[in-house]
């Protein structure tokens, strides 16, 4: 069944390329235009993607069929993050960062990536009954975990790269590459603090109702524990790579890993093969 599909899709990748590359000729013999080129090599391209994935989803070794899926997963899990994330920010920019200082905004980001961190909190502690209705089932709780979890360590973590990369674009640590360097510090010891506030929590809440820590109540903290390292992971070596960067190129990209079109096209070759 996953070889028909596959060949199906070949075939029909390959009937696709090839009229896109007709419609490139004309009756003088015209060679194929580059727009039906990169069509047809695009088809091409998701054609095998997908006929590999197939493959690797279908596989005869029960692990290989489990890293694909946790793979998958991730990686919607990513994107649908990303989604969340920048519209949600886009509103809080429309709304209170238009025409304001970076004092300000580095205010506005933190208290934004603090209510994410809040919320990666309660959304655990209620999904694992550490608060509100005891669960029935320890595979489901662990399950949903896993799921919003993942999904809002990099919600909280989208946040945090947004507050400590503004922090590097204040003037004082914007001035040198080795002045924005200093973040990573900072932010590396700021959210290991908040880690420390967040455990002792989750400690307190565990012991409220019987004194000891259940079954459900040790999942929330182990749950929560990754995420927040995943959180500390995407900010700090988000950091670290606009300071490597600025240090490289002598430009510190925007809070997205941006750069102007004019900074983008006047680095050298060296500069381009050291970032790389």
């Amino acid at each position: 069944m996953v070889v028909a599909a596959g060949l199906r899709i070949a075939v029909l990748a390959l009937l696709t390329t090839a009229v896109l590359a007709g419609e490139g000729e004309g009756n003088s013999g015209e060679q194929s235009s580059p727009m039906s080129v990169a069509v047809g090599a695009t088809i091409l391209g998701a054609m095998c993607f997908m006929m590999a994935l197939f493959c690797l989803t279908n596989h005869k070794d029960p692990d290989m069929r489990k890293y694909t899926y946790e793979a998958v997963s991730t990686t919607i899990s990513i994107f649908a993050a990303v989604l969340v994330f920048q519209t949600v920010n886009q509103v809080v920019e429309a709304n209170l960062l238009d025409g304001k200082s970076m004092e300000y905004q580095l205010l506005v980001d933190t208290l934004h990536m603090l209510s994410w961190y809040i919320l990666l909190q309660a959304w655990l502690a209620w999904t694992s009954g550490a608060i509100g209705e005891a669960p029935k089932s320890l595979d489901e709780v662990e399950i949903n975990m896993k799921c919003y979890g993942v999904i809002l360590a990099h919600l909280t973590g989208f946040a945090s790269i947004n507050a400590w990369v503004t922090m590097q674009h204040l003037e004082f640590f914007a001035a040198t590459p080795m002045r924005s360097l200093l973040v990573i510090p900072i932010g590396a010891l700021s959210q290991f603090l908040l880690q420390r506030v967040t455990d002792n929590l989750r400690w307190r809440v565990s012991m409220m109702d019987d004194g000891e820590e259940d079954e459900f109540e040790a999942l929330w903290n182990e749950t929560s524990e990754e995420a927040e390292n995943d959180v500390m992971g995407l900010s700090i070596s988000f950091c670290a790579a606009q300071a490597l960067r600025f240090l490289i190129s002598g430009v510190l990209p925007d809070n997205e890993g941006k750069e102007s079109w004019s900074d983008a096209t006047s680095h050298t070759f060296s500069q381009v093969g050291m970032i790389w």
